[in-house]
């Protein structure tokens, strides 16, 4: 039985966010969570159907953080940078790393079932894998865990500074651990906050309710040799243990970022390595900067690579028309949108025909010709490099793009990030 418990929404300049409230079975209490609208949306039209986006907010924040997305998600949407969609953001607890845990819940099956159950049968979304995928920062970045271990459910995922490498991540903070447990007799989440975030972790990834106080097993002793037996448990957590053993039937893609000096970054290059030997088509982009850096300018590239995903027939290619365009030919949306440096656009002619391709600045300065000549029929791209025709780089912003056939024209916009 689905009851909404507490439903009220807050109007924006466009879409509608709502607060909803909702009893889940499987965490045997109500659940928070927060689900943006897009202005399209129409809760008396069943038969207008959106995608879903699930947000994974990261440790020690909640369902109300990370407000910057759903400006984010209104922006893109408003300017036909992506198809409207859903974005939806439960609260997975503060450390619960998104695991079924004897301490912290069975947060996963939360999200697997009665999340999922409950967003379909109460919102008019698309119920189907290939409109439904899953992304998060930090703590969240185990939603591409989740989306391997159910690619049934999950069409695409995306992580912003995520531990998507958990062997990676325990070597980096093993020494600062042995540092802090000097002359203990054993480990001790009080005796500093890397061993603290170990014991954490661990009672997301090793619970044991047979061992108290702390309920759960710690995969390394306090000199920092890891304990095999206990980190066999951790490994089939990590999200490059579920990459290399998911069910190959589903087709899956992944967007990862992390900043450069961010202490996920490693972790995030040590993920890249595990699929470059895997059959999976994915994306990583580095950042300057830590943790917290240029978010909001990281989640448009999430966006724009899921929506891609979701709207085209090849993974991880947006190959897409947003609209059907009559006569001589079709001018697709940009990829990467957002982009930096570099940015793909293609087009399709129906006949031979002189085509002109042009960039120009919302003030409608020209910046750059791409194309000026003629072209046989057939589909063609060309690539901008964020130059001006005096091949100085340009600063970021929003930039349009022009093609014109014959008497016919279509302008495309498109983001270029610094």
């Amino acid at each position: 039985l689905w009851i909404v418990i507490v439903c009220y929404r807050l109007v924006n300049a466009e879409g509608t966010l709502v607060h909803d409230r909702f009893y889940s079975p499987v965490m045997e209490e109500e659940r928070n969570v927060n689900v943006y609208l897009p202005e399209s949306y129409d809760a008396d039209n069943s038969s207008g159907r959106f995608p879903v986006i699930y947000f994974l907010h990261g440790g020690y924040a909640d369902h109300n953080d990370y407000t910057e997305l759903e400006a984010v998600a209104e922006t893109m949407i408003e300017d036909g940078l992506v198809h409207p969609f859903i974005l939806v953001k439960p609260n997975g607890g503060l450390i619960s790393s998104y695991t079924n845990s004897y301490t912290n819940g069975n947060v996963e099956d939360f999200i697997v079932t009665d999340l999922i159950n409950y967003i379909d049968s109460t919102y008019n979304t698309i119920p189907e894998r290939e409109k439904r995928c899953i992304m998060g920062h930090s703590m969240g970045g185990n939603g591409v865990r989740i989306m391997f271990k159910y690619p049934q459910l999950f069409r695409a995922a995306a992580a912003h500074g995520g531990n998507v490498h958990l062997r990676t991540y325990l070597d980096i903070i093993i020494p600062s651990i042995v540092i802090e447990n000097t002359g203990s007799v054993q480990l001790d989440p009080n005796n500093g906050p890397w061993t603290n975030a170990l014991f954490n972790s661990s009672k997301a990834f090793s619970p044991n309710p047979e061992n108290p106080p702390y309920y759960c097993d710690i995969p390394i002793n306090r000199r920092g040799v890891y304990i095999e037996s206990v980190w066999a448990a951790w490994e089939e957590d990590c999200s490059s243990w579920q990459a290399a053993h998911y069910n190959s039937d589903y087709e899956v893609s992944v967007y990862f970022d992390a900043g450069d000096e961010d202490i996920w970054y490693p972790v995030s290059v040590a993920f890249k390595e595990t699929l470059d030997t895997l059959d999976i088509p994915f994306v990583f982009k580095s950042y300057s900067g830590g943790h917290m850096n240029e978010l909001p300018q990281r989640y448009p590239y999430a966006f724009s690579y899921l929506d891609s995903v979701m709207w085209s027939s090849e993974s991880g290619v947006e190959k897409f028309e947003t609209v059907q365009i009559p006569g001589d030919f079709q001018l697709y949306r940009n990829f990467p949108n957002p982009f930096n440096p570099v940015t793909t656009i293609q087009y399709r002619l129906t006949s031979k025909s002189f085509v002109n391709i042009t960039v120009y600045d919302m003030l409608g300065k020209q910046i750059q010709t791409l194309v000026d000549k003629n072209c046989e029929n057939g589909l063609h791209e060309i690539s901008w490099n964020g130059r001006d025709q005096y091949r100085n780089p340009v600063s970021a912003g929003i930039y349009l793009y022009k093609m014109k056939v014959n008497n016919s024209v279509q302008t495309r916009k498109m983001i270029l990030l610094k």
